[in-house]
């Protein structure tokens, strides 16, 4: 029996999934002691009770893929707001420098993937999809690079593209966090103090002034809809939150430099965290468990290996190329989770170092952008090696 949700179930499906990983964290003693989030220890729980009754009862869940949408939009949009439109310029190098070294790790990621799937006597195909088509959560992307290159039999590759997510997301969501901790610790790395780009203020957020900031955050997010809207009309296909977030941004500059509307920052981050929670809950409870037990045992091998050596690979090429800073400590641990699993990994392992180790809004906007950019190429790199096997 399958049982479809609707927005508002799988809103609250997640609200209480939420609370199901705070209860386990603070519940089992080496949970608590684990730089892990709650959102992502609820959400691999949760999957558990689901494949569960899957396979005890028969019973699946279905979910509002909108929700994803909307918490995530909601959060970008809601961190923009404490950037002025300067501060892109400021940040372009990083940027650039961020894009090079992830198209570097696409490259080198498909090429361990094929080479171990080599040593463990893997097919060439089976193991060519736990390098980065597993970042494609649909079967169309995967369809359409097959196709380009006349390769059948896409619906075991979408198999084996799942089964390897599934294994790279739970390895990741298990040490991300904690190797960047370590990293962060070790070398005694801190958030650089605010620029007087950043208009920030540093007071508590009031529950009176909610309002007024989930206003401005749906104009944002309304106007950035609208602008999706007419580029894809021009055929031009840009996500919501690539539009929503520059006009947060010049929502703050007109703030700041010419009128007198206050934006409600310090509600708006509140706004902004519930929605990244909402967001990586929802995808960690998506996950299914079920397609781990698809994969052979040297596919499994193949998997945590990848893992390992993308590890090793993303945390010292994006640490050295950015700087060694404590924003290139950052921009590492998201671009693993990207890497090996999806963005929804990668932010929740930002979050928790954030709130460990000080903020860094810069990251979570540069996260974004980059997630989009390794998307988007990835069309490109996955034809490439198609075509070489």
């Amino acid at each position: 029996m399958h049982i479809e949700l609707n927005l508002l179930e799988s809103a609250a499906l997640v609200v209480a999934v939420l609370y199901l990983g705070v209860l386990l964290k603070q519940g089992i003693k080496p949970l608590s002691g684990l730089c892990v989030p709650s959102p992502l220890i609820g959400g691999i729980a949760f999957s558990v009770l689901a494949l569960a009754l899957d396979k005890g009862a028969g019973i699946t869940l279905g979910h509002d893929m909108d929700l994803y949408e909307i918490t995530f939009t909601a959060f970008l949009t809601a961190i923009s707001f404490e950037l002025d439109i300067r501060a892109l310029w400021r940040h372009a190098r990083f940027v650039l420098l961020t894009l090079a070294a992830i198209l570097v790790l696409m490259l080198t990621e498909n090429t361990v993937s094929l080479g171990l799937g080599a040593l463990l006597g893997v097919e060439p195909l089976e193991a060519l999809m736990s390098g980065t088509a597993k970042m494609f959560w649909e079967e169309e992307p995967i369809r359409f690079c097959m196709d380009a290159v006349g390769i059948p039999g896409v619906e075991g590759a979408m198999d084996d593209a799942t089964g390897y997510f599934t294994l790279c997301f739970i390895a990741c969501t298990l040490i991300c966090a904690p190797l960047g901790h370590r990293i962060i610790s070790k070398a005694g790395l801190r958030p650089l103090p605010p620029s007087k780009d950043d208009t920030w203020e540093s007071r508590p957020a009031d529950i009176a002034r909610l309002p007024i900031a989930t206003f401005q955050l749906l104009v944002a997010m309304g106007i950035g809809s609208a602008l999706s809207d007419l580029l894809s009309s021009l055929g031009a296909w840009v996500p919501g939150f690539l539009c929503a977030m520059p006009v947060a941004m010049a929502m703050n500059h007109l703030n700041t430099h010419g009128t007198k509307t206050r934006i409600c920052h310090p509600e708006l981050d509140y706004i902004g965290t519930l929605g990244l929670s909402l967001f990586i809950g929802a995808c960690a409870m998506s996950i299914d468990l079920g397609t781990i037990l698809d994969l052979t045992p040297a596919m499994v091998l193949l998997g945590l290996v990848q893992v390992a050596c993308m590890a090793a690979l993303t945390m010292g090429l994006m640490h050295w190329a950015l700087g060694r800073s404590y924003e290139s400590a950052i921009m590492g641990t998201g671009t693993l989770g990207i890497m090996c699993s999806d963005i929804s990994c990668g932010l929740a392992s930002m979050m928790m170092l954030n709130r460990i180790h000080g903020g860094s809004v810069n990251a979570y906007l540069m996260l974004a952008i980059c997630s989009c950019f390794a998307v988007a190429s990835n069309y490109l790199v996955l034809r490439l090696f198609l075509y070489l096997i």
